[in-house]
């Protein structure tokens, strides 16, 4: 087999229900270049490392396993550092296990942009976004994910670090950016969040990234064994995850040398607001700084706030009252 161009990597953990898709959205890419699978299983419990075994075998020029005893993750050791060294692609193409591509000419079409736009550094595209519980797609694709996107997201447009620290939310399995370009990231803060945000805000500053308006892949909505799951169910580890964030836009805060400052400030009031409402410091949640951020971003998460801010504090005067 020739050297692969593409090396589309799938992280998994528990995904037994869903890695038959995400494994044959790969396997159906129409390309005209070589492109290789690493699967990296972190010691899945429910059979999952057995499906990606099974189609290792099936198709063994394709797909490279890499199946853990022991849950690394749980460790707090990086699974970037077990991929990264088994990828022999220029291009590196993320899709976790949960999610999967759904257009066959997904990698073609991004890789011929790339390709021929060598200072990109990042190529995205939209997404469907599927209920897990119920089976059913959104209205709406994942893109624009708030109304403040639509301008960013405009085709053809040229993202730069200040247009991605403004988007909200991208599908990470939509994903291509170069490996070398992986390779050259900063070291983190032990305690910082290097995941999907912080990979794209990166990759965004090496170049820019660039926006394909198609839809590409599905991103799963309500699974509980996703990274957001697990947060969204447990406010510790949501105290934990804006500690994170917060950490992790200081550090590129300071990597960029103050260039964005206005805008992550605005960015770290935001994870500052999680952290106070996970941690049930609701006073502080009522400081003008947090209330005037609030006002800015719009009505909804204007009245979202005020119901986090103030409702705990009126339930608790009421039943005072009543007591």
């Amino acid at each position: 087999m020739d050297e692969p161009l593409v090396s589309i990597v799938c992280t998994t953990y528990n995904h037994a229900g869903f890695i038959h898709e995400a494994l044959d959205g790969f396997i159906s890419q129409k390309t005209s270049f070589p492109f290789e699978i690493i699967v990296h299983d972190d010691a899945s419990t429910d059979g999952t490392a057995d499906i990606v075994k099974d189609y290792a075998r099936r198709y063994p020029m394709l797909i490279k396993p890499i199946c853990q005893r022991v849950n690394q993750l749980s460790q707090g050791r990086p699974i970037d550092s077990f991929w990264l060294s088994a990828a022999r692609g220029k291009y590196i193409a993320p899709c976790e296990g949960d999610d999967y591509w759904i257009d066959e000419y997904k990698l073609e079409t991004q890789i011929r942009y790339m390709e021929e736009h060598p200072n990109c550094t990042l190529c995205f595209t939209n997404a469907l976004r599927l209920n897990s519980e119920t089976g059913d797609f959104y209205r709406r694709p994942m893109l624009p994910y708030t109304k403040n996107d639509v301008a960013i997201l405009d085709e053809g447009n040229v993202i730069d670090t200040r247009g991605m620290l403004e988007l909200e939310f991208l599908p990470f399995a939509s994903f291509v950016y170069k490996k070398y370009d992986r390779c050259r990231f900063p070291k983190s803060s032990p305690d910082a969040f290097n995941g999907d945000r912080f990979i794209e805000l990166m990759l965004t500053e090496f170049g820019y990234a660039h926006y394909i308006d198609a839809v590409t892949c599905v991103y799963r909505v309500n699974n509980p064994n996703s990274l957001t799951s697990v947060w969204a169910s447990n406010p510790k580890r949501n105290v934990r995850k804006c500690k994170q964030y917060i950490r992790m836009y200081k550090d590129f805060d300071a990597y960029t040398e103050g260039k964005y400052s206005p805008i992550i400030h605005k960015l770290i009031l935001d994870e500052e607001m999680g952290l106070l409402f996970y941690s049930g410091d609701y006073k502080s949640l009522r400081k003008k700084c947090y209330l005037f951020r609030a006002a800015s971003k719009g009505p909804y998460q204007f009245a979202a706030y005020l119901g986090k801010a103030y409702a705990p504090h009126l339930l608790s005067r009421l039943r005072a009252t009543c007591n």
